[in-house]
């Protein structure tokens, strides 16, 4: 069901995007028309000052004009909703899952699986950062895709100019440039990601690690064959939700982005339909 609902999803937003496209108003995708009302806008408000929020919301809002930036919606931005669906279920039955295995565990050793939760109370900061910085990361990234999409799309939708000019070296270059900034961009993306992900996979060594140690160390019973197999068994069944749960966090942070653009986009002026003839 969540992967029907997430293919839905993704051909519903790729419909609307392009339901959009087809009667959006030609002065929103012309940058010169746009500075002109923003001219006429600070006009009328000389006395009040726009806040930095407003002024970003403004450049996102004139980047998402270009047709890159729409194919872009259509593609990435829509898969990464597809994305998001399968796995949304673990943001309520990871922590309970989570929750269950340590009580079976405490029920082995006792108070010394406290150790084995302050380890996973350590990593939520870590976890915490890392998808504070992919979310800004992929902010990043998708500017740069929407830039790099439409001096594409210029330089092929004119290839006729360009090949008489003999624009087609500069043209070249300006979109290396672009791209070279799009990898470093993705590289940065990516690392991060990945040290995500091996910050909670590292996380059922540790706890299992830790606990095994203090349980031997200071315990008053003894480390049995049964009691740390029963003991394993129940960490393997945690390494699963604690995969799964900062990656479903890091997609409802990719979501939250991509719903964001989409908003931009959706709420750009329309043209209004014409009246029919008699």
């Amino acid at each position: 069901i969540c992967f029907r609902t997430g293919m839905h999803i993704k051909a519903a937003t790729a419909a609307i995007v392009f339901r959009k496209a087809l009667v959006l108003d030609p002065a929103a995708m012309s940058e010169n028309v746009v500075e002109e009302k923003k001219k006429k806008k600070r006009i009328e408000k000389e006395e009040s000052k726009e806040s930095d929020e407003e002024k970003k919301q403004e450049k996102n809002k004139k980047k998402l004009n270009s047709r890159g930036a729409i194919v872009n919606l259509m593609s990435v931005d829509a898969q990464r909703l597809q994305d998001l669906c399968p796995y949304l279920h673990m943001l309520w039955s990871g922590p309970y899952q989570i929750c269950l295995a340590l009580y079976f565990l405490s029920r082995e050793l006792g108070a010394y699986t406290a150790v084995g939760v302050t380890i996973m109370i350590l990593m939520i900061p870590i976890s915490g950062y890392i998808m504070t910085r992919v979310r800004a990361l992929q902010k990043l990234l998708m500017k740069q895709k929407d830039e790099r999409m439409k001096v594409t799309n210029e330089a092929l939708s004119g290839m006729r100019i360009l090949k008489l000019n003999a624009w087609g070296q500069a043209f070249s270059e300006r979109i290396k440039s672009i791209r070279d900034t799009e990898m470093g961009h993705l590289w940065n993306y990516t690392f991060m990601t990945l040290l995500g992900a091996l910050s909670w996979s590292s996380a059922p060594v540790l706890v299992s690690s830790f606990t095994f140690a203090a349980f031997a160390l200071f315990g008053d019973e003894d480390l049995t064959a049964t009691r740390a197999f029963t003991a394993l068994s129940l960490i393997n069944l945690l390494q699963f939700p604690l995969f799964m749960l900062p990656r479903t966090i890091s997609n409802v942070m990719e979501a939250t982005v991509t719903i964001d653009r989409l908003k931009t986009f959706l709420t750009k002026p329309s043209l209004e339909p014409r009246p029919n003839l008699p």
